[in-house]
């Protein structure tokens, strides 16, 4: 008995093909990566131009979010699953803090602390106080915007973790220790019958039947 290994990279396994309008996880991984390089250079140099500072805090977790986002495309271009790690882990952070947000504007919005209608009338001195009703409306508005965020965040971590699992279990295919197609050899008997005598034939055929 003997294996063969086969490598089946799967590539229009329906589990693969869901999003993008049928665009496969791998190339959907790729815009998104490329989609979000450029938004982010973009935040970059908005940034830089507010702050001043290219070492700013806020500078610095664009920075690292862009790299992130370009060893996608390095996964993509050659095939290593460990380089999606980094994205879904930032990805995860931060719909994780974008939970947190959503938390706290609906609460701020339902309580309307003090401390918060002050911090918006200071905020807003030019154009008047604000009342509790347009704060309330602010963080409500906040909320909903946060909520459609977060959606985005978490359809994206999706199709990148999918993209890792068919880098990861597709093209790295089966391992040495797994039998995918197995071929049985047994040899025929016909020839030892005709070559033995009548008992040690009798013999064979009964083993054979066995």
């Amino acid at each position: 008995m003997y294996s063969v290994l086969t490598r089946n990279q799967g590539i229009n396994d329906p589990e693969y093909l869901k999003y993008y309008c049928g665009c496969h996880v791998k190339q959907g991984a790729l815009i998104i990566a490329i989609i979000s390089i450029v938004f982010n250079v973009v935040l970059e140099l908005f940034c830089y131009k507010i702050v001043g500072n290219i070492l700013s805090a806020y500078s610095i977790i664009i920075m690292v979010v862009i790299v992130a986002c370009a060893l996608v495309v390095y996964a993509d271009r050659q095939e290593k699953a460990w380089a999606y790690i980094p994205y879904l882990v930032m990805q995860a952070l931060g719909i994780i803090i974008c939970l947190i947000a959503i938390f706290t504007f609906l609460v701020c919005g339902i309580i309307l602390p003090q401390s918060l209608i002050d911090t918006l009338t200071k905020e807003a001195t030019e154009q008047g106080t604000l009342t509790r009703d347009e704060v309330r409306t602010i963080c409500f508005t906040y909320t909903v915007i946060l909520i459609i965020s977060e959606a985005v965040e978490i359809w994206f971590w999706t199709i990148v973790f999918r993209a890792y699992r068919y880098m990861r279990e597709i093209l790295g295919g089966p391992s040495l220790g797994d039998t995918v197609n197995t071929v049985k050899y047994a040899p025929s008997l016909q020839g030892v019958e005709k070559s033995t005598p009548p008992d040690m034939a009798e013999t064979v055929k009964n083993a054979q039947q066995i």
